[in-house]
Parts: C-alpha cells; sequence; structure tokens
C-alpha cells in the first residue's frame, strides 16, 4: 500500500513538470516579447484589390504593406491615394485621347463621304443699316413699308421693280465748294424713299435756303416759304397719282417719256402754288449725274421764262449738289 502512495505521486510530480517544461516552450522569450512590440503589423498582399500595390513597399521581401501603429500615417491609404490619382490622370488622358481619335475618324469620314452635311446652317441676317447720322425724317405719311430682309416693293411700284430698285440704289452727293470733299446721301436712307427730304445740316447753311425731297410737291409747307424746292419723282408713282394729290403735274405727262426718262426733276418756289413749277423729264438715269442740280435746272422746261431773283441766287446752290443713280 505504501509502495502504491510513493509511485503514484511520483507519476503525479512527472506529469506536473513535464507540463510545465510543454507551456514554458510554447512561450514567447522576454527579448523577444519585447521586439514584437515594435515590429510592424503586416496585411498580405492578398487582401488588397488589384492595382493598390506601393511599387516601394512591394520590393520589401516580406511582400506586405505595413502599418505602423500609433502613427497619423497610413501608408496603406497614402497608397490608395496616390493609386486613385494615377487613375484620375490616366482617365482624363484616356477621355482626351478619345475626342482626338473621333475628331480625327469625323474629319476622314467627310474625306470620303460624297455628300458632307453641312456644319451649320447660315443664319439670316437683317439688312445692314447705314453708317450715317441719325436718318432723315419723311415729311409725309406715304405708306411705304420698310425692308427688313432684301428690299421690298411697295404696291406703287409693281410693275416697275428695276426701277424702283435702281431709284432706292440712287444717293444725292454734296460737294463742299472749298475743301471738294464729298458727302454722299443714299435716297435708300430715308425713312420712306418715296416720299423723304434729305437732311442738309451737314451741307453747310444750303438747307437754310433749299429743300431737296422725293417725291412730289403736293402742298405748301410753311417751313420752305423762302426756299427753293427740288423735288425727284419717279415716273410711276406721279402716274399713280394723276388723278388725286398729282393733278397738277397732268399737263406734262404727254411729253414724259416713262421709258426713256423713268424719273424727272422738279423745282419750285416755296411761296408759290402747286401749278407753278419748272420740271426736267427728259434725262435718263445714266445721265442724271452729268452734271449738277444748277445746271439740271437750266435745262428745264421753263427756265427760260426767268424767276425772281431770290429763285436765281438760293437755286444757284444746287451747283453743290448732284444726283447719281
Amino acid at each position: 500500500m505504501t509502495i502504491r502512495l510513493v509511485a503514484l505521486g511520483l507519476f503525479l510530480l512527472s506529469s506536473g513538470f513535464l507540463h510545465a517544461a510543454s507551456h514554458d516552450a510554447d512561450a514567447v522569450p522576454d527579448s523577444e516579447q519585447s521586439y514584437s512590440a515594435n515590429r510592424a503589423i503586416l496585411i498580405p498582399y492578398d487582401y488588397l484589390p488589384s492595382g493598390l500595390y506601393d511599387p516601394d513597399v512591394d520590393a520589401q521581401p516580406t511582400g506586405s504593406i505595413p502599418l505602423i501603429p500609433g502613427t497619423q500615417t497610413n501608408p496603406l491609404l497614402s497608397a490608395i491615394e496616390k493609386q486613385r490619382d494615377e487613375a484620375l490622370k490616366k482617365a482624363r488622358e484616356g477621355k482626351a485621347m478619345l475626342a482626338q481619335q473621333a475628331q480625327q475618324m469625323a474629319e476622314m469620314m467627310e474625306l470620303f463621304n460624297p455628300f458632307p452635311k453641312p456644319k451649320s446652317l447660315p443664319q439670316q441676317t437683317s439688312a445692314p443699316k447705314p453708317a450715317s447720322a441719325p436718318l432723315p425724317q419723311a415729311s409725309g405719311a406715304f405708306p411705304v413699308p420698310r425692308p427688313v430682309v432684301g428690299i421690298v416693293i411697295p404696291e406703287v411700284a409693281r410693275g416697275y421693280e428695276d426701277i424702283y430698285r435702281r431709284f432706292l440704289g440712287g444717293k444725292l452727293i454734296y460737294t463742299d465748294p472749298r475743301s471738294k470733299a464729298k458727302t454722299e446721301l443714299p435716297i435708300g436712307a430715308l425713312a420712306n424713299p418715296l416720299e423723304g427730304t434729305f437732311d442738309l445740316s451737314g451741307c453747310v447753311d444750303t438747307g437754310q435756303y433749299l429743300s431737296i425731297s422725293t417725291g412730289y410737291r403736293k402742298a405748301q409747307k410753311p417751313e420752305n416759304a423762302s426756299k427753293v424746292e427740288i423735288w425727284l419723282a419717279p415716273w410711276f408713282l406721279v402716274n399713280k397719282n394723276l388723278s388725286s394729290s398729282a393733278k397738277h403735274l397732268q399737263p406734262i405727262m404727254g411729253s414724259w417719256d416713262s421709258v426713256a426718262a423713268p424719273v424727272g426733276l422738279f423745282w419750285t418756289w416755296g411761296g408759290w402754288g402747286n401749278d407753278d413749277y419748272d420740271y426736267l423729264v427728259t434725262n435718263s438715269l445714266d445721265v442724271f449725274g452729268s452734271a449738277d442740280l444748277w445746271e439740271k435746272y437750266k435745262m428745264s422746261c421753263r427756265a427760260s421764262l426767268g424767276r425772281g431773283s431770290a429763285f436765281a441766287r438760293y437755286g444757284e446752290l444746287g451747283r453743290m449738289f448732284e444726283f447719281h443713280f
């Protein structure tokens, strides 16, 4: 009995020693424990998405990205941010390259396409406005539409479109007697080309003694009581109104050849009645500019009848003006 107790005690003692030895063998030495506290935490590349590797870290023998505990910088996040920036840069470069390639392909298609489409449709623009001073206002209220795009033919000019277009392209030219500088006053710039008065304010003081208008005289104007009036009228405009506002011109219509002279000139004194006027209805548009308005007056049908001294003196101011078509 005693021998058995001794043997059991020895067995238990030996088992405890072996267990303690085994436990000590599995424990980490103090030197290794102190070293492990400063070691980096390693994350295998297998846990990272493809392409998110830092080339400098990838060259390490461990094959892992270290995360240093207790520091502000996270190398893993830095590597991800760096790869993100590189990916965005490559995406922008790729987008620009694709746009360039698409442009090159479009140009190649245009070369081989026999019926290329226009790049843009032409935009309609309004007729250019004359670069002159403020446009003179019409003296009457003759209903003539203003052109918007191109030339609008008024009803009174139907059937005489070519004459109207050329009339609209005509101009009154003023020549300064001293400097010989010329000033053009386009008929088309008038608010009403068939019944408008030219603005002579830029022609020295001629506007105080002369009134030059398109159309024909319908009645006396108080502002022209002491002026010589000069009128430029197309035949079709007078003929259209012979039974009304132009009836005082009926006596001359038999001698007015509308084909040879489609436009006539008329002179009158502001204080005279409608029936008292001089006229020139024999000039073609091609010879209209062959002489100034005073020389044209001397060619008129009634100039030889003689006029008052004031009419002759003021009428000579017509030397400064010519009509050209």
